[in-house]
């Protein structure tokens, strides 16, 4: 089995912090952010590009996992018990890695769809979000 790197460099799940609401969910097992910017290329009199220019940002994609015990206490925070009703908020995640934490700071999230799996060789219940994002930034400290 490979080692998964993330940018170079092996994290374990202790070493990322995964905060909603304040509250640090400590059972992530899966964490994907996904943004795209419209660009396009300009052309002159010839086939060749002689430029580009950007447009605006697209919405990002964001999924995450995590374990029953704290998919419960984000569902019991949201508006009749459905994640999918909560307001827009940040997610602060963490990366720690030889003293030189990562943040990055997902913006404007908004929950469209959660969903439930386990199988037969492992007790553990995994619940899968997915949302989109106005955008995120990362900073280096």
């Amino acid at each position: 089995m490979a080692i998964a790197l993330i940018n170079g460099q092996n994290y374990t799940h202790q070493q990322i912090v995964f905060n909603v609401g304040g509250v640090p969910l400590l059972s992530l097992s899966d964490l994907t952010l996904t943004n795209a910017t419209q660009r396009e290329f300009s052309y002159g009199t010839s086939r060749s590009p002689v430029g580009y220019g950007d447009g605006r940002d697209e919405p990002g994609d964001v999924s995450f996992t995590l374990s029953l015990t704290d998919a419960r206490a984000l569902i019991k925070a949201s508006p009749e018990n459905n994640p999918n009703r909560l307001a827009p908020f940040n997610i602060p995640v963490t990366y720690l890695n030889e003293g030189k934490p990562l943040n990055i700071s997902i913006k404007n999230v908004l929950i469209i769809s959660h969903e439930t799996a386990t199988d037969v060789d492992n007790t553990d219940i995994k619940m899968s979000f997915t949302a989109q994002c106005s955008h995120y930034e990362i900073k280096a400290v």
